[in-house]
């Protein structure tokens, strides 16, 4: 699959990755997306068919954070949480989300 830009300012405020309905199952609620041997990142999902097939739509925060590049290759699988498995950590960061004109 390949990373894609969000298709809408709409969207972007989710903190989804935006997939076509087509390239996963609908029971899919979170993906885990490898950019790299030790780079994982887990994000939730929103099916919109505005999204290419094969491609996921991420805002530019979450391109940022994923350190994603538009057009980059990504490999893409769900990812279910075992009842086991907990946050060890988390940081939070809280911003204005500006449009440049």
């Amino acid at each position: 699959m390949k990373a894609a830009k969000c298709p809408s300012d709409e969207l972007a405020i989710t903190n989804c990755a935006l997939i076509n309905p087509d390239d996963f199952p609908s029971d899919v609620k979170h993906i885990e997306v490898a950019t790299g041997p030790s780079q994982h990142f887990m994000f939730s999902v929103r099916f919109y068919s505005g999204v290419d097939r094969g491609t996921v739509g991420f805002s530019a925060p979450q391109r940022k954070w994923a350190t994603l590049s538009i057009g980059q290759p990504i490999d893409v699988k769900p990812f279910k949480p075992q009842n086991a498995e907990c946050l060890c950590s988390v940081t939070l960061e809280a911003d204005f989300m500006l449009k440049k004109t």
